[in-house]
């Protein structure tokens, strides 16, 4: 019996470990992604571009709905614009999939605020990909995509 559980805990490891799949996050790792995901949130809305700097590598690329690519100094500046206002936002439904040192979130998010004026509201699924870098997480790429409306 023990040779046993000591066979199936060597093929867990190795198909945890294999290429491809995904590890189930501890809950402390889950926790410090989702609460690094609202970090990232409130620092849009407060346009904290200090504290984005720290979220968001100097190499992170994010994929908007049209398929335009932005760079982070880009995605930055675009933020600061004195006529953009966000409302608060809140991310649901987040998955969290991890595959060794790079974590795979999912979710979606319903966006609302003004900008030149106009008010706007948009509902968006997005993908986050981390990296562990220097003992930290900090985001590399985002892509959004455009959800329908509700009826």
């Amino acid at each position: 019996m023990a040779f046993r559980c000591l066979v199936s805990a060597l093929v867990i490891g190795v198909l945890a470990a294999a290429p491809g799949r995904a590890q189930v996050a501890p809950d402390a790792v889950r926790a410090e992604l989702l609460a690094l995901e609202a970090r990232w949130d409130s620092a849009v809305v407060r346009k904290d571009i200090a504290a984005l700097e720290q979220i968001l590598a100097p190499s992170f690329v994010f994929i908007g709905a049209d398929g335009s690519v932005s760079s982070r100094s880009e995605m930055l500046a675009a933020l600061q614009a004195p006529d953009l206002v966000i409302d608060p936002f809140e991310t649901r439904d987040v998955q969290v999939r991890l595959y060794g040192g790079t974590a795979i979130l999912t979710g979606w998010f319903e966006q609302t605020g003004r900008f030149q004026g106009r008010a706007y509201r948009t509902r968006s699924r997005y993908t986050d990909v981390y990296v562990r870098e220097a003992g930290r997480w900090v985001a590399v790429s985002a892509h959004a995509s455009t959800l329908p409306r509700p009826e």
